[in-house]
């Protein structure tokens, strides 16, 4: 419907016209924005099942899948409504290291987790010993 109107998605939005057909002509854009990454997506979903990827890659399927959408949200600010997302990015970045620095001892817990979830070194019967004497 946008390509039969004339109207480019990846193009910002003109402010010319009625109300009624501006606002029709963003929530149409915003649709097609989703679409395209829900696509996007599932085929980067479907890839890996049929590549017969493991359990434990489900977690790099949500985080690429995150990041996608992300890109999207990037997209449709950048090009349905003329935003630059030049300072949006520099700030969220200023805030991610922020955070990172913050949350540094939660964030080394939570990757070890996940390593150990992925990795899967111990299996039920193996013999434990930790420092301090404690084993099981």
């Amino acid at each position: 419907m946008l390509l039969a109107a004339g109207v480019l998605p990846s193009e910002p939005t003109p402010r010319e016209g009625p109300d009624f057909a501006f606002v029709v002509t963003i929530v149409f854009k915003i649709v097609w924005w989703d679409a395209a990454s829900w696509l996007f997506a599932g085929f980067f979903r479907a890839m890996l099942v049929f590549k017969r990827q493991p359990r434990e890659t489900r977690f790099l399927q949500d985080l690429s899948v995150r990041v996608i959408y992300v890109a999207a949200g990037l997209a449709i600010v950048a090009n349905v409504f003329g935003m630059p997302v030049g300072g949006l990015l520099a700030a969220s970045g200023v805030i991610a290291i922020v955070l990172g620095l913050a949350l540094q001892s939660t964030r080394g817990d939570v990757f070890s987790g996940i390593v150990l979830n992925v990795a899967k070194p111990y299996h039920p019967g193996d013999w434990i010993i930790l420092d301090g004497g404690t084993q099981g």
